[in-house]
């Protein structure tokens, strides 16, 4: 999150509501907080999923999810409930974009519709991306990593002998971030990989004993 830094990038002074969880509306939305925008996390009281993946010394920020979610303000509003629902059209009101991840439905369901928020705020660029192509014979559904993988077949590309079958798009994912963001995000691929890192003599320098050997 935000370390109260002044960004003077080029989306300085552009206010981003952020309504995404886990990996692809995060890593968007940071990459406009890292140009300057004010991006504003809005999380249930449960918060994003991504804070319990990986270690964490507190249990609700595990490297994953600092990963995708630096130079971000954080508020907490249960979109379920009459106040923090209007609190948040409140934010919309003073906002230039807004984005989440969630399907059409759901989003309709807790009044924050393309429509609805245009009718708050006419300037407001709406941005969603809810997995399948809306109007589709698949609109609707829930879209997440291992569904479209398995869909896509991209998940059955990876060797046999792979302690899980869906991972060859999450390794990419994790080699490309490492090499770009934090070093950090190598202890994840240990985390969830942690037998065969162990098997194949990880080749990951991190916290994990696999790595302290090497």
């Amino acid at each position: 999150m935000s370390d109260g830094v002044k960004n003077q990038g080029p989306l300085t002074g552009v206010r981003v509501i952020d309504l995404t969880i886990n990996v692809l509306g995060p890593v968007a939305t940071q990459l406009l907080g890292d140009m300057g925008a004010e991006v504003i996390k809005v999380e249930t009281p449960a918060g994003d999923p991504m804070r319990l993946i990986g270690p964490s010394k507190t249990g609700m920020l595990g490297p994953f999810f600092q990963t995708a979610n630096r130079n971000k303000k954080s508020v907490i509003l249960d979109l379920k409930r009459p106040e923090p629902s209007a609190a948040l059209k409140r934010l919309v009101e003073t906002a230039d974009v807004f984005v989440h991840n969630m399907r059409t439905a759901a989003a309709g369901r807790l009044g924050i519709d393309y429509y609805s928020l245009k009718a708050i705020n006419p300037k407001l660029v709406y941005a969603s991306a809810t997995g399948y192509r809306k109007g589709g014979s698949k609109d609707g559904r829930p879209a997440y990593d291992d569904v479209i993988q398995g869909e896509s077949g991209h998940g059955r590309t990876d060797r046999a002998d792979q302690w899980r079958g869906a991972v060859r798009a999450d390794a990419d994912l994790r080699q490309i971030s490492a090499a770009t963001h934090w070093p950090r995000l190598s202890a994840w691929r240990c985390f969830v990989g942690s037998a065969p890192a162990r098997a194949r003599k990880c080749t990951y320098r991190c916290w994990r004993p696999c790595c302290r050997s090497i």
